[in-house]
């Protein structure tokens, strides 16, 4: 996070950009769920003698980094987010700025579903259908094109990336080019990322090395 935190900053100063967008697991290590959490991490926390939620409350500057980020946003002619929009969201008719204003307040609320009434609020942090957690580009059977299309247009973007969901042909492209999967396996060794240049899509290495992302 750290790291992230510094690279945002040294961006800005070359007249760059770095974007934090929030993932499901930043919200569920701000409510204390730390189901999915490295051990290391616990580790470290007891060695500084703090309580590990304590390092990412409102309190700290970490804390409210985290706070400040949006839940999706619009680059260029992408739409980028980590699950997906689901028809649910679609349905909303909601813009990029409104579902960032709306959801921001809502960051690291515990028990949403117990303490808030917005329905709003409620399908945008839903476990299923909501932006942190929704799998419909990738599951069986596949989701009709036509609700790829209205997101799209609603939008005003050629293509939607996303990451939390791992597919053997991620980074890859899928829906004819118009959703980009990112998301890979680096538990098991996969370290790849994607690289927009001169109008051409590429998956690169560790290394430095370029592949061209092929649209199925």
């Amino acid at each position: 996070m750290w790291l992230l935190y510094k690279l945002e900053e040294q961006a800005k100063e070359k007249g760059g950009y770095v974007h934090v967008i929030l993932g499901n697991h930043d919200i569920m290590n701000l409510v204390g769920n730390l189901k999915y959490l490295d051990k290391k991490y616990l580790l470290s926390a007891e060695a500084m003698n703090v309580p590990y939620i304590q390092l990412y409350d409102q309190n700290t500057e970490l804390g409210r980094w985290l706070r400040s980020k949006n839940l999706t946003e619009k680059i260029g002619e992408n739409l980028c987010l980590h699950g997906g929009v689901s028809p649910e969201i679609n349905k909303l008719k909601l813009t990029v700025e409104q579902i960032n204003t709306i959801s921001k307040p809502y960051i690291g609320w515990k028990d949403l579903k117990n303490t808030v009434k917005n329905d709003t609020v409620l399908s945008i942090f839903d476990s299923t259908v909501g932006l942190f957690w929704y799998r419909g580009y990738f599951k069986q059977p596949a989701l009709d094109e036509t609700i790829v299309d209205e997101t799209l247009k609603q939008y005003q973007v050629k293509r939607i990336i996303v990451g939390h969901t791992i597919t053997k042909s991620n980074i890859g492209f899928y829906y004819g080019g118009k959703v980009l999967g990112v998301d890979v396996n680096q538990h098991a060794g996969q370290h790849e990322a994607a690289l927009f240049e001169n109008d051409n899509w590429f998956k690169v290495d560790l290394t430095g090395k370029k592949k061209p992302i092929k649209i199925n």
